[in-house]
Parts: structure tokens; C-alpha cells; sequence
């Protein structure tokens, strides 16, 4: 049945391009986190710097 044929095609096309959406949302989430962490360090170094001035 070329409908039926069609319908699992895109079925499964479908989850292939949710896994990628969840994969890229999972490397963003972590580059979030990662810059986070360094703007959080960033903030605590320019405060020890200006208690040098």
C-alpha cells in the first residue's frame, strides 16, 4: 500500500528530526551552562580586581 508506505516514511522521518532537535537542544543547554559558569567567574575576577585599584 504506497500510502501506508508513505505514512511510515514520514513517521519515521519524524523521529529522526526530533532526536536531532533534541540532540541540539542538549548541546546548547550545556554551552549555556558553560558560559554561565565563566560569566559567574568572570563577574567574581573584575570584582577582586577592582578591590586591587
Amino acid at each position: 500500500d504506497p500510502v501506508a508506505l508513505k505514512r511510515a516514511r514520514n513517521t519515521e522521518a519524524a523521529r529522526r528530526s526530533r532526536a536531532r532537535k533534541m540532540e541540539k537542544m542538549s548541546v546548547l543547554e550545556d554551552k549555556c551552562d558553560d558560559l554561565n559558569a565563566k560569566n559567574e567567574w568572570l563577574e567574581k575576577e573584575l570584582l577582586r580586581l577592582k578591590g586591587i585599584i
